[in-house]
């Protein structure tokens, strides 16, 4: 959650700016935003009702599909409907790629090399690990590129803003809560009858957290802090908040 904090507030100069100015400037604000390096977040633009009216207009319509895109879609996406959005600058390519491999990774703990150039159009090696390495420089991936094996080992993901039927992500939270449940279930297996009793009463307050939380999530709305992490990652760090409890 801070990394989206932190890249919200990268953001807010454009909010700031877009609140001051005319409707003719709001395209023009919205793809400096698309071609700032810095700028990984677009949900807070786009609920904006001066963006908003980007759709309404035909000439702005291009620029209003391009920061949706760049809010919840992918590379793929974008070249199956290339021709109906404005040209990517060689800066927002780029972007538009990093944020695509953090969609990749999201449901990941490894993604060999061959897959990230395949889903993202890079022949290049060098290319690849330049645009990883400028990843984990922002701060929106962690993770370690394995070059003897040629894969990319994921740590942890910024998420992106939710899209989906209220269906899917119902299925989404339904199924990680029960991934997180079978991930303590696997460490209380490995320690003493005492231990257990205290594991299964964080179990249960981390479920309902989880539960609690997500249930709360809206449509278009930034994913929560714990949906940035796998399934056992938050099992190990629930685990480790015992880890003070002595035998």
């Amino acid at each position: 959650m801070e990394v989206y904090a932190h890249l919200t507030a990268q953001l807010q100069p454009y909010i700031d700016r877009l609140a001051r100015c005319s409707a003719d400037q709001v395209a023009g604000i919205v793809q400096e935003a698309l071609e700032a390096p810095t700028i990984y977040v677009f949900g807070p633009l786009l609920a904006l009702a001066k963006v908003q009216t980007l759709a309404e207009i035909p000439e702005t319509r291009p620029t209003f599909a391009l920061l949706h895109l760049f809010a919840k879609s992918t590379w793929d996406e974008y070249l199956a409907q290339e021709n109906q959005l404005s040209a990517l600058t060689t800066v927002q390519m780029f972007k538009l790629k990093q944020l695509s491999l953090l969609s990749l990774a999201s449901s990941h703990k490894t993604i060999d090399y061959e897959t990230i150039q395949t889903s993202l159009d890079i022949p290049n090696m060098s290319d690849l690990e330049a645009l990883v390495i400028d990843a984990i420089y922002r701060g929106i991936l962690q993770g370690q590129l394995d070059q003897r094996h040629r894969r990319l080992i994921i740590g942890f993901v910024m998420g992106r803003e939710v899209t989906g039927t209220t269906d899917q992500l119902d299925s989404l939270k339904q199924t990680r809560t029960a991934r997180l449940c079978d991930g303590l279930a696997r460490g209380i297996s490995t320690v003493s009858h005492w231990q257990q009793h205290q594991l299964q009463q964080q179990a249960a307050k981390a479920t309902y957290t989880f539960n609690a939380v997500t249930q709360s999530t809206n449509l278009g709305a930034p994913r929560d802090a714990y949906l940035d992490y796998s399934e056992d990652q938050l099992a190990v760090h629930i685990l480790a908040d015992l880890a003070q409890v002595h035998l």
